[in-house]
């Protein structure tokens, strides 16, 4: 401890307010940190086995499985660059992105859609073929509505819903579109 006088301060320190000093020996453990699960939103991928492996697993918030990801997916090494990237910066690199093909591009896509961030992100989703046909349908069924034809009011509502639950509509804006219908 050395100093007789810091001895003696830190004793009646501790006596006076009751709280125990800390006392630091040695140099202690060192330690490296280990990067294993990276929050992505409301998903989460394992960037040890990224890294290592070469190999995707993503995972809900609790550690449950995710619907609509296998549970190990091999990526290519632009895939692993551009996951790191988003990991370090929260943020998608667009020049790694356009190095990626066309299938890890949609992983990606899932995954951000899945997470709830691709407005924050700036990543813009490809809608699928019956998403395309639901949003046709929607536009079709919102116009008739707003013509005066209440009789396909459920209808609205319900593709509403669909198209929030797929992440093709804001929830603010939808939300308000159903509040317009009611």
């Amino acid at each position: 401890m050395g100093d007789p006088d810091r001895v003696a301060f830190i004793k009646r320190y501790e006596k006076e307010l009751d709280v125990p000093i800390p006392k630091k020996s040695g140099k202690g453990i060192e330690t490296t940190f280990v990067v294993g699960w990276v929050d992505v939103g409301k998903v989460k991928f394992n960037s040890s086995t990224l890294n290592e492996k070469q190999t995707l697993c993503v995972r809900g918030r609790g550690g449950g499985p995710v619907a609509g990801f296998e549970r190990v997916i091999p990526v290519s090494d632009s895939f692993v660059e551009l996951m790191n990237v988003l990991s370090m910066t929260s943020k998608v690199d667009r020049r790694i992105q356009k190095e990626i093909d066309a299938e890890e591009q949609r992983i990606l896509e899932r995954m951000i859609q899945k997470s709830g961030l691709a407005r924050d992100l700036g990543v813009t989703i490809t809608p699928s073929d019956e998403e395309r046909l639901l949003e046709e349908r929607f536009n079709l069924v919102k116009g008739s509505y707003l013509d005066g034809n209440t009789g396909v009011r459920d209808e609205l509502r319900s593709l509403i819903l669909k198209l929030i639950k797929m992440g093709r509509i804001d929830k603010r804006s939808g939300l308000a579109v159903l509040q317009e219908i009611v």
